[in-house]
């Protein structure tokens, strides 16, 4: 195998990358859409909890490959993202929102099941909490 070809392979997953980097943020946006988290602490927070998984997965994945970080790793990183932004981020934002929404869906519904038939109990529990209180 020549050196091109290890070269190429490198970039190849720098690439992978960028586009991956790309579908986690819009990830966390549609999250933070979909749970209506819109303070500026939260967004920070978010913002460094992006950075410190993309930055891991980066250095995992570009260090297992060629096991070295030369520029055209950053330009394919860079070009991978602008691709993705190009051709897959309307589908992927959608899949990731209707996906969202089904899970809260599922959440809410299966917090009823579980929650309602012990209200019966939690109202008795609050009524002897209060009598308890008066004495």
């Amino acid at each position: 195998m020549s050196a091109f070809y290890f070269q190429l392979k490198s970039f190849g997953w720098s690439l992978v990358v960028g586009a991956l980097g790309g579908g986690l943020y819009d990830l966390l946006r549609v999250s933070f859409s979909l749970l209506k988290w819109r303070s500026r602490g939260r967004a920070a927070l978010g913002d460094v909890l992006f950075w410190l998984c993309f930055t891991s997965l980066a250095c995992c994945l570009i260090l297992a490959v060629s096991g070295e970080l030369r520029f055209y790793t950053f330009l394919g990183m860079a070009a991978g993202f602008l691709l993705y932004n190009r051709f897959l981020r309307r589908r992927v934002v959608a899949f990731e929102t209707r996906t969202g929404e089904a899970l809260l869906r599922l959440l809410r519904f299966l917090k009823r099941v579980i929650v309602i038939p012990f209200n019966p109990l939690r109202n008795w529990l609050h009524v002897w909490q209060r009598r308890k209180t008066r004495r």
